[in-house]
């Protein structure tokens, strides 16, 4: 949990130090497939990014190996594999131009085209940081004993131009059977319907594209649970320990459970997630808010209130946008053309030996009381 928080934390010196880079290369901004990368890198190893004509693709390449290469250890460092020769030329050309204007002084070398494997050899005993090549000229290398990918800190795939996926996959399976698998893994990739059978080597992969934030994935269970499994497993106990006393120490207790839920809103946010289901992001004026009589006093739960409405039929799932049950009495934001319908079905029933009254609500500022804090419930979770 710790470097969930710390990836939070640190997100803006993150997002500084890559524009930074963009800035110096002579671009004025992170295109949205750039930031997208930038958000995931930070918290993941393996990611699948789907590209487009346009989208920066060749830069989102050189990004993450400028940023993230490691220079005080010796060795090769990086590997960037090419679906075609003319894109080694042109991710090298890229590096070249970014060395000549002092954005990194990683040096990188590119295979050349006539697949020649001692004019290769000869570029690597240069001891470059970057080797940039397709997936055949690392292979004879790797068979020539003249390429070590001990200290390998990234692998960086892109596969525009290939046609033989059969090939490619085997060749890339081949090159990561030589790898530790503690490397960032990025495969940049225009054949989006295509399932690689070397993703399956992946550990929990990360999808992002070149589409702008409204086209987010929405965070689902497996979200959290990730979460949840990566506390359990204990590996960073005694960090959290720590945190848990700075979190004791500064966030009044009643204001924790909003604490945690903003560290998970931005976490999830860096990650190319939406928090709230689209359904939950309508404007106010397609929806009717009802106001319901009792509340958690009496035993009323978000699941009893969805419950009564959908075994009725007058509404669906997608109808019901959100509920708040407080202390006392109950919210439900219902769409506008179902909230009578809601509102007959809610009235005259008996809950728990109390008859439930539901109406529309007049102001939800003006009636709320002080009280613990609303337990709000989507009810696209499955707790209907």
């Amino acid at each position: 949990m710790a470097k969930y928080q710390d990836n939070i934390l640190y997100q803006s010196k993150e997002n500084d130090k890559y524009s930074l880079i963009i800035k110096k290369a002579g671009f004025e901004t992170l295109t949205p497939l750039q930031k997208k990368l930038v958000g995931a890198i930070s918290g993941n190893k393996y990611i699948i990014a789907e590209t487009e004509e346009g989208c920066g693709k060749t830069m989102g390449i050189v990004l993450p190996v400028i940023a993230n290469t490691d220079s005080s250890l010796p060795g090769l460092k990086s590997i960037i594999i090419a679906s075609s020769p003319e894109n080694v030329v042109k991710i090298s050309t890229l590096f070249k131009k970014l060395s000549q204007r002092r954005v990194t002084n990683l040096l990188s070398v590119a295979a050349n085209s006539e697949r020649n494997i001692k004019k290769d050899s000869r570029l690597l005993q240069k001891q470059p940081d970057i080797f940039i090549s397709t997936t055949d000229s690392i292979i004879d290398q790797i068979r020539s004993n003249n390429i070590s990918l001990e200290g390998i800190q990234s692998c960086i795939i892109e596969d525009s131009d290939i046609d033989d996926h059969y090939s490619f996959e085997k060749d890339v399976e081949f090159i990561f059977s030589k790898l530790s698998k503690k490397q960032l893994f990025i495969v940049f990739t225009k054949n989006k319907k295509h399932d690689y059978s070397f993703y399956q080597l992946f550990k929990k992969p990360i999808t992002i594209n070149c589409a702008e934030a409204g086209e987010k994935k929405i965070m689902d269970n497996s979200f959290i649970q990730n979460i949840v499994s990566e506390i359990k497993s204990g590996s960073d106990i005694k960090n959290l320990d720590e945190i848990k006393k700075i979190i004791k120490k500064n966030v009044p207790f009643f204001t924790r459970s909003y604490f945690s839920a903003w560290l998970l809103k931005k976490y999830a946010e860096q990650n190319g997630y939406n928090v709230l289901a689209k359904d939950s992001e309508e404007k106010s004026s397609d929806l009717k808010t009802i106001f319901i009589n009792i509340g958690n006093a009496r035993g009323l739960y978000s699941k009893d209130i969805a419950g009564m409405v959908l075994s009725s039929k007058v509404a669906e799932k997608s109808d019901l946008k959100r509920i708040k049950v407080l202390d006392s009495y109950s919210f439900l934001d219902v769409t506008s053309s179902k909230a009578e319908a809601v509102i007959n079905v809610i009235n005259g029933v008996t809950f728990k030996g109390k008859k439930l009254n539901a109406s529309y609500a007049k102001n939800v500022k003006k009636t709320s009381k002080p009280g613990p804090a609303p337990t709000k419930t989507s009810i696209n979770q499955d707790d209907a």
